[in-house]
């Protein structure tokens, strides 16, 4: 079950922001911390960040020019179902 989704520049600005239960885990700073992980794993490896796994939930990942688009999901769920949906966001 998708809970979150957000949209963030590279630079770590929140373009947009959407709760299916109206409280916003993912906010303004954690989007910030998000954007500098991505931009780490870029340099690092020079490869992109895909999902974030943690105990109940995961954050699955989509960059397409200088956007992230981020769900934050259910443990459980398939993250490339999730992938697909964002790649299907982006492409709007």
């Amino acid at each position: 079950m998708v809970k979150e989704i957000i949209i963030l520049r590279e630079t770590g600005i929140l373009l947009f922001h959407y709760s299916v239960s109206g409280t916003r885990r993912l906010d303004e700073l954690v989007a910030a911390f998000l954007s500098a992980v991505g931009s780490f794993a870029k340099e690092v490896s020079q490869d992109k960040i895909m999902v974030m796994s943690f105990a109940k939930d995961k954050l699955v990942w989509e960059k397409q020019g200088d956007l992230y688009f981020i769900a934050l999901v259910s443990q459980e769920d398939s993250g490339e179902i999730h992938r697909v949906i964002l790649q299907d966001l982006a492409q709007q």
